[in-house]
């Protein structure tokens, strides 16, 4: 039980460093995007974050 409640609060903490840290990324994505050789799978993970 104790590592569940553990898992869960790094969870939440990621979740919030993620949504500050977001639009930065998607900002540098959308630029990386327009070179072929990008690979864009990490760009459609964001969105469904």
């Amino acid at each position: 039980m104790i590592k569940i409640s553990i898992v869960k609060i790094i969870k939440k903490e990621l979740k919030s460093q993620i949504a500050e840290i977001a639009p930065f990324l998607c900002a540098n994505i959308e630029k990386k995007i327009e070179s072929p050789k990008f690979i864009s799978k990490p760009y459609f993970l964001l969105k469904c974050i």
